[in-house]
């Protein structure tokens, strides 16, 4: 029994518009698509991505419980298949481009329980695939900075409602498993870790110093005592008003 083309996955950050064997598809990113098709011997099952610059899409085939990977340009430089091993009949494919989020900024300030910037740093990542990533990949850094900086008890305040729910949650980001399962493994290793959502506003320092990462082409990364001068003034109105009254 040849195994059975499940479902498309798009995690490509926007709607992609897919043709399988004949077969018109709009999916949404972030959203996986019934498909139901047999992988056979006979022929290969094609999928492409229609109006992309990416021309080549995928071909699928089944031989001998394997099924067999290659793309349009491959075949015809005579380039082999690549064998994916598998014994299962239900197999997902991904659907991924590079085209948003290859490049984000990310900062993470520490301040005390009165307000007071202790410690702050700022970064570039490149690579990521979709918004979620980012925000997920983005935690793991700054918790693993913690532990070196021998933080061991901390509030982790964040903007992203969606990366608390998927750290939660993991079986509802399953594409994310292993980045999920990576980031809970640094937070289970505090003596207490605390995820907390904030409004934005909450955390204008470490934003402003994101955005400038990629705005002023700052992707030198650093770690630093107290908060940047260049953000004074809002440091200390930010620390002004988390001190209870």
């Amino acid at each position: 029994m040849a195994p059975c083309l499940k479902s498309v996955y798009n995690v490509s950050g926007k709607n992609v518009h897919v043709n399988i064997d004949g077969r018109s598809f709009d999916i949404d990113h972030d959203e996986s698509q019934p498909i139901d098709i047999s992988i056979t011997s006979e022929g290969y099952t094609k999928i492409n991505k229609v109006n992309s610059e990416d021309i080549q899409g995928y071909r699928l085939r089944y031989d001998n419980y394997n099924i067999m990977l290659n793309d349009a340009l491959g075949k015809s430089n005579d380039v082999a298949d690549y064998a994916i091993h598998t014994k299962y009949y239900d197999q997902d494919v991904r659907i991924q481009t590079r085209e948003q989020y290859e490049r984000s900024g990310a900062a993470w300030i520490v301040r005390d329980f009165r307000g007071k910037a202790l410690e702050h740093s700022r970064r570039a990542f490149t690579g990521f695939q979709s918004k979620l990533e980012a925000e997920l990949e983005i935690i793991g850094w700054a918790a693993a900075d913690f532990q070196s900086l021998h933080w061991n008890r901390v509030i982790i305040e964040i903007s992203s409602a969606k990366a608390l729910e998927a750290l939660q949650n993991p079986l509802s980001c399953p594409h994310l498993s292993n980045t999920i399962a990576h980031v809970s493994k640094l937070l289970n290793q505090y003596l207490h870790c605390h995820v907390l959502v904030v409004k934005e506003c909450a955390n204008g320092v470490a934003n402003e110093i994101a955005v400038s990462v990629t705005r002023d082409r700052r992707y030198q990364s650093y770690v630093a005592r107290g908060g940047p001068s260049w953000l004074s003034r809002i440091i200390q109105e930010e620390a002004g008003a988390s001190v209870p009254s």
